[in-house]
């Protein structure tokens, strides 16, 4: 979660002492909704800093200890790697604070890459473990209705379907 989401709504917290499982919460710290600096408001400087950027100095620290989390301050990867993992091996709630440059055109690129590389990432672990299949019926200049089946589905069951599309002026 972010810092301002998380700073929004720091209450939540409370609800992690009903959870019978541990919970790892982590709040990317980037000194102040970094997240603003993707709005298309971002672009002007005049407006941007004075309405939109809401720089702090917040440690989450406190809000850990008033909640009874677990806490860890990470300012690097390893850190990150480290305090993750001894969250995972825990039976305690933990609160992580990932510490990042703050937001900007810097956060945007970071953001950017990521979701790229997790797309990647997403696309190759699909193509990799699901059989995909297709299959093509009527004239290519006509609309296409594209007809997708369920988790357990096959493209066999738009069979008895797919000529009365067809006939109704579509390709599928």
């Amino acid at each position: 979660i972010g810092d301002g989401a998380a700073l929004h709504d720091l209450g939540a917290l409370r609800c992690l002492r009903d959870s019978e499982q541990p919970v790892c919460v982590i709040v990317v710290n980037n000194g102040g909704c970094g997240i603003f600096s993707f709005l298309p408001i971002a672009q002007h400087k005049d407006v941007f800093p004075a309405f939109f950027d809401n720089p702090h100095d917040v440690s989450f620290e406190g809000a850990a200890s008033m909640f009874g989390l677990a806490f860890r301050r990470s300012t690097s990867t390893k850190e990150f790697d480290d305090h993750l993992r001894e969250a995972q091996r825990s039976t305690s709630h933990f609160l992580i604070e990932a510490v990042t440059p703050q937001g900007g055109a810097y956060n945007v690129s970071v953001h950017r890459e990521l979701g790229a590389q997790s797309a990647a990432a997403a696309r190759q672990a699909v193509a990799a473990s699901v059989p995909l299949s297709w299959s093509w019926e009527g004239d290519a200049r006509r609309p296409v209705a594209l007809m997708l089946h369920g988790f357990l589905g096959c493209k066999e069951d738009w069979a008895p379907c797919v000529g009365a599309v067809c006939a109704a002026g579509w390709s599928c």
